[in-house]
Order: C-alpha cells, then sequence, then structure tokens
C-alpha cells in the first residue's frame, strides 16, 4: 500500500503542490519606501523539508512528512524578493519550477519578513483555493508557511504546508548516488545490483525464504557527504516495495527502488500487519504480512476521513478486507466485503467492493481514475499453470447498479433483475521493465489483449456457507517464453462489477490456503 501515497484527500494535496510558491505580491516596482535593504544573509539557494497537514475536524492530518526540498531566494526589487522551487514532483506529478514572485520583504530587528495572497484556480478540477503565505528568514534558516482553503463544489479543505531550509554556501557536492549495497545473510544467493540509470536495485534470495527471513538489514555506501533515508543498518521488509533516497549535501535527490527476485507460492493468511500512514499514525485495518497482498482498505479509509462527519455510521463500518478466524485450516483467513460507502460529489462510490489482491494499491493514480490505483501483479520468473484454495461466499440482499462509473459513481439504483457475485482472476501479463508505468490496473487487466498472456476466471452468485475449494487453470492465449518479463496477479472481488461500482452491500467472500503451482 502506497497512502499519500484517493478523490478529494489528493486533489487537496494537488492544491498544495500547485499553489506552493505560487504568487505573493503582484507590486513590481521597488518596493514601498521603506528602504530595507536585501544583504548576502537573504539572497540564496536553501536545502530543506517540506512537512503537509490536512485539516481533519479538529486535528490535523500529517499528510507528508519531511519531504526533501531545495529553494532558492532571489533579488526582485530592493525591497522584495523571489522565491522559486525546481523540479518540483508529487503524486506522481511532475509540476516543474514553481515560483513565488514580488514578495514584500521587511526587516523586523535582526530577521526579514515576507508575506502575501493568492487566489488559485485549477481548472482542470474544478478547484478554487485562497492562499495566505508568510515566510521569514533568520540567520541562514527560512521558514515559509502556506495556510490553504480550498473549495470544490460544496466542499471546502484547509491545509497547512511548512517549509524550512538552511542556507547553501555555493561550495556543497551535488552528487546523491548509492555505490554500494550488500547484506550479510544466508537467505541472499546473489547480491544488489545497482541499475544507476533507472534507480533500481536487485538483488535475489532462497526460492524457499520465508517472510520473515526477508526482514533483512543492508549495509549501504552513498556519496561523499550525502545521506540515505531510511539508513544504512536499519531493518527493511524486503517482501514489499522499499525504497531510499539519497540526499546530497547540496540538497539534490536520488530515489532508488529495491526489487527481490522471489516469490512465496502459498497464502495461509495467518499473519496479518497492521497499516500505519505517516508519522506511524495507524490507519485502523490491516494487511496480510509481506507485501504481497494489498486490498482496497487504503480507499475505504479516505472515504470514512471524508465523510465520517456527515454519516457518522462510516465510522464504524467494517473495512471491505479483514482477517477473520473462520478459517479453511488454522486460525487466519481473509473476509473481502462490498460496503455501502454512501457516496458523493460524484467522485465517492455509493458502493465499494472489496478487493485482495497481489500487487499494491498506490494512491498517487486516484486524480487519474481510483482504479486505477490497483497496481496489479508482482513480478513472476516462472510459468504458472493453476491457483487453487478454498473460499465461502454469502451475496448481499439487495443489488445496486451504477449506470454511470465514469462520472458519476454516488448514483446508483436497485436492481432486482441481479443478484451479486464474487470473482475470482489470475492474470499474467507481459512486462518490458519493471518501472511503476508497466503495471496494468482495474481500468485494463482484463482489456489489454496486446499484453495478457493468461487468463483464468471463476464466479459464482451461489451462497456457500462451507469452505468450498476452487481451481483456476491458466488458458495461454499466447505462447509463454522465458526470456520475456512478466507480471503475475491473483484478483479476488466480493462483487464481480465492484470494478462498476455496482455491487450488493454485505456480500462477503472468504479465502484461505491459496497456492500458485507453476509448471
Amino acid at each position: 500500500m502506497k497512502i499519500m501515497k484517493k478523490s478529494l484527500f489528493y486533489l487537496f494535496m494537488l492544491i498544495c503542490s500547485v499553489s506552493l510558491f505560487t504568487a505573493c505580491s503582484d507590486d513590481d516596482d521597488e518596493g514601498n519606501g521603506s528602504g530595507n535593504q536585501l544583504t548576502s544573509q537573504v539572497i540564496g539557494g536553501y536545502k530543506g523539508t517540506l512537512n503537509i497537514y490536512l485539516a481533519a475536524g479538529n486535528e490535523e492530518m500529517h499528510i507528508g512528512v519531511d519531504i526533501p526540498k531545495n529553494i532558492t531566494i532571489a533579488e526582485a526589487s530592493k525591497t522584495s524578493v523571489n522565491m522559486e522551487l525546481k523540479d518540483f514532483s508529487f503524486m506522481n506529478m511532475d509540476l516543474g519550477t514553481i515560483s513565488l514572485q514580488n514578495c514584500e520583504l521587511t526587516k523586523d530587528g535582526d530577521n526579514y519578513k515576507f508575506a502575501g495572497k493568492q487566489k488559485l484556480t485549477v481548472q482542470k478540477y474544478s478547484l478554487v483555493a485562497d492562499i495566505d503565505a508568510e515566510g521569514i528568514i533568520s540567520g541562514n534558516v527560512v521558514t515559509v508557511n502556506l495556510d490553504i482553503a480550498a473549495k470544490l463544489s460544496d466542499l471546502t479543505q484547509n491545509v497547512r504546508v511548512v517549509y524550512s531550509g538552511t542556507k547553501l554556501t555555493g561550495s556543497e557536492s551535488s552528487e546523491a548516488k548509492i555505490t554500494n549495497f550488500i547484506f550479510d545473510s544466508d537467505v541472499v544467493t546473489e547480491q544488489p545490483v545497482i541499475d544507476e540509470e533507472k534507480g533500481i536495485i536487485t538483488f535475489t534470495v532462497r526460492g524457499n525464504a520465508t517472510v520473515d527471513q526477508l526482514k533483512l538489514i543492508p549495509e549501504i555506501t552513498v556519496s561523499n557527504k550525502a545521506t540515505v533515508t531510511p539508513a544504512s543498518g536499519v531493518e527493511q521488509n524486503f517482501g514489499q516495495e522499499v525504497k531510499y533516497t539519497v540526499m546530497a549535501e547540496n540538497g539534490n535527490t536520488r530515489v532508488y527502488k529495491v526489487i527481490v527476485k522471489h516469490i512465496i507460492n502459498k497464502f495461509d493468511f495467518e499473519s496479518w500487519e497492521e497499516q500505519k500512514g505517516e508519522g506511524d499514525v495507524s490507519l485502523g485495518f490491516y494487511s496480510p504480512v509481506g507485501g504481497y497482498w494489498d486490498t482496497s482498505n487504503t480507499g475505504v479509509y479516505l472515504i470514512k476521513a471524508m465523510l465520517g462527519e456527515t454519516y457518522p455510521e462510516l465510522v464504524d463500518t467494517p473495512f471491505a478486507v479483514e482477517k477473520v478466524t473462520d478459517a479453511h485450516l488454522g486460525t487466519g483467513a481473509a473476509k473481502v466485503s462490498t460496503i455501502d460507502s454512501k457516496g458523493a460529489y460524484g467522485m465517492i462510490p455509493k458502493i465499494t467492493a472489496g478487493t485482495l489482491f497481489l500487487g499494491y494499491f498506490n494512491t498517487e493514480y486516484a486524480m487519474t481514475s481510483a482504479l486505477m490505483c490497483t497496481r496489479f501483479g508482482l513480478v513472476w520468473n516462472e510459468k504458472p499453470l493453476k491457483v487453487t484454495g478454498f473460499y465461502k461466499y454469502l451475496p448481499g440482499d439487495v443489488y445496486y447498479r451504477c449506470d454511470d462509473p465514469e462520472g458519476a459513481k454516488d448514483i446508483v439504483v436497485e436492481d432486482k433483475s441481479m443478484k451479486d457475485a464474487c470473482m475470482i482472476s489470475a492474470v499474467l501479463y507481459e512486462i518490458s521493465d519493471e518501472s511503476e508505468g508497466q503495471y496494468l490496473d482495474g481500468t485494463n487487466i482484463y482489456t489489454s489483449s496486446d499484453r495478457v498472456v493468461a487468463l483464468a476466471q471463476f464466479s459464482t452468485d451461489e451462497k456457500v456457507d462451507d469452505y468450498a475449494p476452487f481451481t483456476l487453470t491458466l488458458d495461454y492465449v499466447k505462447e509463454y517464453n522465458s526470456a520475456k518479463k512478466y507480471r503475475f496477479a491473483v484478483i479476488a472481488s466480493s462483487s464481480a462489477n465492484g470494478d462498476k461500482f455496482s455491487g450488493a452491500p454485505g456480500s462477503a467472500l472468504y479465502l484461505d490456503d491459496i497456492e500458485i503451482i507453476n509448471e
């Protein structure tokens, strides 16, 4: 799960991104006659971090923590400054260079202050934001505060952004590289290889490595005077996606993604772990350990945060995917449910189907399409033949159909002619590389005929009270080639038409003891 890292929540974060350092004043002349003189103490580059806070009732959610960024302060006139933030990207969006122009500068003792207002309109999202910006430069430290009041239709949201940075001398090193990355573990059969051009680090582990054995401690060497986060010598769970950010002495950054070549073929859903957001704050739900499976729970979490005050009953509504003790074997199984998520503003659905899948949930795609958040599949180095497991299913009582899933997800009609059905699918598809852009998602996993190599599906609308076996036998529509790269996904939903925001609240699919059988 990548929580940042759906819907309006991310729209407000976009505002934060677009409006940051956009404008401060319309005054282009030489100032207000105060006679303040800019000094070398003010002008220059600054290395620091961004923190982003989203108002949630009487509290704030810390949604962006210590994001490394550099800014430049330049002279606009004798009494005003410009501020520039280069190469700014957020939520998979490259926003380029963002500037704050002609900010009036005043002297307050040994400090300098600047302030301004801006009204921002983002036509693409029909969104308006009022921005109040204040900054203070004390010695070689700058702090900028932005209070943003955003409005979308009848919904308002307050966002606060804080930047803090230290002035650079100009002689700092700009190199930000990982030069060595190694493990001291018998589980690792091939030490990491660094692809500097792609920013990818790949290593191989034993085929029978357990989830706990994938919790490894790397020793990392970086460029002189650079730092790396997470730090060298700190344990990470490489059963899920891990990224390292290297910051050069001058503030330049480089992100590396670590990929482990290893697949676990059996899943008993005995062990689950609590999911947490920025600042180690609990999100209130759990996921199967290991990072192989993810769920639609992140979307439910955000819906609860946005509509919880309007619909208090949502707060106590169970999440769409949960661990239950009603298992086929052992003490744990997965329960996947369809919930009534109330719906609002055309973009928050009335019907949210639970989904459990191999892959991960990336909220950075929510601005484009909620279905794109489901990044289906794990890199698969073998030829899968079958998927077996055990299931139970209880269809909900009342089926709701959404006739405009693209534009009005919150509008549904009761359809007495329809009965809900579960769906379990297995899909093998080609990838040219292991980059983010090569994932198939909820918009195209079943329609990308040029990339799908094999497919199998199981669906039923019958009530099944006791665990029964299921088998998915892959139907190969293209020849498997071991020289090519593939991702393999197993996808389970409590409502087969959940991708169209249709289904019956209360539908519940239970899954346990899933096994992937390779050639």
